[in-house]
């Protein structure tokens, strides 16, 4: 097995792999209004067939220790079950007959999770089980029902309380959970201590899985998105806005190691009475985590990326067609090769990204 190693000395053991760039939602800060003008037709998307092809040859050949399945919406593919069930043989734990976890006869565990907007997760949570999916990520930006008609552009007072149901379900199914919400001022930034609140009370009620934490992401541009420095809620301003309420994390006080790829600051948030809630922030334009970066990301259509917001591109899907892995390996080897250290080459992410990105793919494209 040959790792992935950049001119940095990262090793890549993190896949992001895109199962569709199609979505039901249509949220402000991933994708235009009207969708996407030029979304992938079905015909040059990954089949299940390749999808498990490349996956298995990464994990086997290149090291991939962690595949989570981004889209658009993962769960509107119409054959999400049979990706799923799929890629149950390649992944880390599969439930046997007794509902346990148990490992693969060989080679090092692979963690499977993904991340959805959860609209459609409580119809697909067997199926998840099934395949050993171990956590979900649910992007979750309001509470307000009428909030989320304005944010997703479709009826918060449907889909809301779907998300709501969807989560508490996860959880009860044994799942680990973890919400995400992207903070934008004027729209959502009033809401935080408002989010602690409500799943720091939720938290106790759940089981046998567990909600792991809620996450804030600061707003990052991408194409067609509205993005804009007025618009930009910083890490700092959020802690400060949460400041009587948090506290670091007591492993952050004890010195404890801390997972030098997590893309997360993570402190604990004191609720009401006895609760508490681990509260983490994504810090991706004010005081980036690219030092630790072990990810790469492939979209629907089979198109390499090793940076979010690294514009090149380099096609797979041809070579996983014709079995050509070593040819593979050499784009591969040659991307990773070229990646730059930090924001695909930007030097201030809040000054030079938002031009940076223009008419490049929109989130939904590139995948989550």
């Amino acid at each position: 097995m040959r790792p992935i190693r950049d001119s940095f000395g990262r090793v890549h053991t993190y896949l992001r792999l895109s199962l569709t760039d199609k979505c039901n939602l249509r949220c402000q800060y991933c994708m235009p209004a009207t969708g996407v003008p030029n979304a992938a037709p079905a015909a040059e998307r990954l089949t299940a067939f390749e999808v498990v092809s490349l996956v298995r040859y990464l994990v086997q050949q290149r090291g991939i220790r962690k595949l989570r399945l981004t889209g658009g919406e993962p769960l509107v593919r119409p054959d999400i079950e049979q990706v799923l069930e799929a890629l149950a043989p390649v992944t880390a734990a599969r439930p046997n007959a007794a509902g346990e976890h148990v490992q693969p006869s060989a080679g090092a565990a692979v963690s499977l999770s993904m991340t959805t907007n959860a609209t459609l997760l409580e119809r697909y949570l067997p199926a998840l089980q099934r395949c050993g999916m171990q956590s979900v990520n649910i992007s979750l930006d309001t509470l307000r029902p009428e909030r989320f008609t304005i944010l997703a552009r479709r009826p918060g007072e449907f889909h809301l309380p779907r998300v709501l149901r969807a989560l508490r379900r996860a959880v009860q199914a044994g799942l680990s959970i973890k919400v995400n919400c992207v903070v934008m001022r004027g729209i959502n930034d009033d809401e935080l201590a408002d989010f602690c609140d409500y799943f720091a009370c939720l938290a106790p009620t759940l089981g046998p899985g567990r909600l792991e934490a809620v996450r804030f992401i600061e707003c990052m541009p991408f194409d067609g998105n509205g993005w804009g420095p007025e618009r930009f809620v910083s890490y700092a301003e959020m802690r400060q806005r949460l400041a009587d309420r948090i506290e670091p994390e007591r492993h952050h006080r004890a010195g404890q190691v801390i997972d030098p790829h997590d893309t997360t600051k993570y402190w604990s948030y004191r609720g009401s009475g006895d609760s508490t809630l681990r509260v983490g922030f994504i810090t991706s334009m004010s005081e980036h985590f690219c030092a630790g970066c072990n990810r790469l990301r492939i979209t629907a259509t089979g198109h390499l990326r090793t940076c979010l917001f690294g514009r090149t591109e380099y096609g797979l899907r041809h070579l996983v067609q014709r079995g050509e892995w070593e040819a593979l390996d050499a784009v591969l080897d040659a991307a990773i090769a070229r990646k730059a250290f930090a924001h695909g080459g930007a030097r201030d992410p809040l000054v030079d990204l938002p031009e940076r990105v223009r008419n490049d793919r929109s989130m939904n494209a590139i995948g989550g």
